[in-house]
């Protein structure tokens, strides 16, 4: 639930520390993340659940700029919007 962390700026891990194509697992006021680094070298944050089925996403892949479940490989972008189906 993101009701429940402030909006601000959290310090999650070091830039360096994550690579193009890195994902890292991060937990913030309760809530667990998921931090990857697409591609195209920007930084994105999700809820750290997959919401078709619930599983951690910091055992995805990162695939272009998208992170990929490793479950059924549903993959999604930085906005926590569904960005494929296989």
């Amino acid at each position: 639930r993101w009701d429940v962390v402030a909006k601000g700026w959290y310090y999650l891990c070091r830039s360096v520390d994550l690579p193009a194509g890195g994902v890292r697992s991060a937990q913030v006021a309760g809530q667990r993340l998921v931090v990857f680094r697409g591609h195209d070298g920007r930084v994105r944050c999700l809820d750290a659940f997959c919401a078709h089925m619930g599983t951690d996403l910091a055992g995805g892949t990162v695939v272009g700029d998208t992170l990929r479940c490793v479950f059924h490989h549903w993959r999604w972008d930085g906005d926590g919007r569904c960005a494929h189906v296989p």
